[in-house]
């Protein structure tokens, strides 16, 4: 029986005979619509084999999942035959490469349990990623659910805060039996914990994963109180702001919104059709590299050079030392 759970590593192909279907079957044109939806060649389709490209991520359509990895494998064989030992070591090596790679970019905490606790699923980066996330929200909710204070209008039969009397006799002046008012409540149902029900409930739909569908479930019993938002597009996800009291939920927020400024998808009778998590690997690697050498420059750079100065902007990356350089898409170091 032919697995429909494949890895697949940039830019190898992949034979339509070895999945046993034809170039119109509905993954070929599942794909295809992707592509076209996105304006992005996250695979190449041709006659007899679709090919990856520079993206990797996953893919979902139905009970197939793709899954593409970058070529940073250190064990096994990338080019070995799909299936055999060699090629799922570096599957393995490659996923927790690409979460650690993640990790740094989005300055994200991997538990030290993390890897070992999905290892029999090691090889796929996209559940580890999702039980990363699950079990770190999970035990931060443990230590304690977030609240802040929330504004709240509401009209009530008795008073509460502050009455909002010019408002009432504008907006509302027939209602005499009820007050307009303003008050403060000490909430679950704040911004923070909205969009992290919203990360939790969709990344629910993709996992296959027993034990962290469990987890997900319990998290979003947990936030039972918090409204289920429908859409963040309003949301400015990346001028949110964190306080003292919940810079312990950012990194489970940056892990959030880049699950959800990478997701594309395809929507057919209103349900999620096919689902993709790409990532461009070429900017992904160049952020990593500044990631990387910000952390680290104090190691990676000379004493001399202790006023080093890095900054990364767009697809421009400028290394600035006592000579300035200005290099598009490439990280460069003066010796």
């Amino acid at each position: 029986m032919i697995s429909k759970n494949i890895t697949l590593f940039e830019h190898q192909k992949l034979y339509y005979s070895e999945l046993n279907i034809l170039p119109a079957d509905k993954l070929v044109v599942s794909i295809e619509k992707l592509n076209s939806s996105s304006q992005i060649e996250y695979f190449e389709l041709h006659r007899n084999f679709l090919k990856a490209t520079e993206y990797v991520g996953v893919f979902i359509f139905e009970d197939w999942s793709i899954q593409v990895l970058p070529k940073i494998d250190f064990d096994g064989n990338a080019d070995a035959e799909m299936g055999t030992s060699k090629h799922n070591i570096a599957a393995n090596s490659a996923s927790e490469n690409l979460i650690s790679m993640l990790s740094y970019i989005y300055n994200l905490s991997i538990p030290s349990s993390g890897m070992a606790g999905l290892s029999f699923e090691r090889n796929n980066w996209f559940e580890l990623l999702i039980f990363m996330f699950s079990t770190s929200l999970r035990d931060s909710i443990k230590k304690g659910m977030f609240r802040e204070y929330t504004l709240i209008d509401n009209e009530m039969q008795f008073l509460r805060g502050r009455w909002l009397l010019s408002r009432q006799l504008i907006e509302k002046p027939q209602v005499k039996h009820k007050f307009l008012i303003a008050y403060d409540e000490y909430s679950l149902d704040n911004p923070l914990n909205r969009i992290l029900k919203y990360v939790v409930y969709q990344m629910s739909f993709f996992t296959k994963n027993k034990q962290t569908e469990n987890i997900l479930k319990d998290i979003l019993d947990w936030f039972s109180e918090v409204q289920l938002i429908q859409d963040v597009s309003s949301i400015n996800l990346e001028q949110f702001v964190f306080t003292r009291i919940n810079r312990h939920y950012e990194a489970l927020f940056n892990l959030g919104v880049m699950f959800l400024n990478n997701r594309v998808f395809t929507m057919s009778s209103g349900k999620i059709k096919a689902f993709a998590l790409m990532f461009d690997m070429n900017l992904l690697f160049e952020k990593f590299l500044y990631a990387f050498i910000s952390k680290h420059n104090k190691k990676v750079f000379p004493d001399i050079w202790d006023q080093l100065e890095i900054k990364y902007q767009s697809r421009v990356m400028y290394v600035v030392t006592p000579k300035k350089w200005t290099l598009k898409r490439h990280f460069a170091i003066k010796c």
